[in-house]
């Protein structure tokens, strides 16, 4: 439990950083020729396909139990990260309130970033279901490669294995 506790908060954490980055570039050169929902709508790709790679990163790094269990409690770790994160950052960078923050939620753009915050949650449990959806995936366990049949010392292991012999 505790790894999928790190895993959740690695998640949440380094996903709000790409954010960070990204919304910087978004809010000092694309938002002031296009616009917020344009530039959001142009961020939200590029993030979710970020969040996907570091959802799996961490997958396989911390070596998270592929349990549904484990992969919904990370994603909603990660979840509730950056929303606190994100309302820390607006209560002592911006000086808002958190009246403020919550109000900001009625405007598209943030609406849709909550969304896709929202999507990316989900990415742990997707990566658990995604061998039957797409013939592969990320899987944490140890024992999620197929076992060695040969023996040390044994190089040609096949030709002695009678299982394989057709002839």
């Amino acid at each position: 439990m505790m790894t999928t506790l790190k895993a959740g908060l690695a998640y949440g954490a380094l996903t709000f950083a790409a954010g960070f980055l990204f919304g910087v570039l978004r809010v000092t050169l694309i938002a002031p020729r296009l616009g917020e929902t344009a530039a959001i709508l142009i961020e939200l790709p590029l993030m979710l396909a970020i969040a996907w790679i570091l959802c799996g990163a961490i997958i396989r790094h911390l070596v998270v139990a592929a349990t549904p269990q484990s992969r919904a409690i990370m994603g909603e770790l990660a979840l509730v990260t950056l929303i606190v994160l994100e309302a820390a950052m607006t209560l002592t960078l911006f000086g808002r309130s958190l009246d403020e923050f919550v109000a900001d939620y009625e405007r598209p753009g943030p609406q849709l970033g909550l969304l896709a915050q929202a999507l990316a949650a989900t990415y742990p449990l997707l990566m658990l279901y995604r061998p039957r959806l797409l013939g592969k995936g990320v899987s944490a366990r140890p024992d999620a490669s197929p076992p060695s049949r040969s023996k040390p010392g044994n190089a040609d292991h096949r030709a002695k294995d009678p299982s394989r012999d057709r002839s």
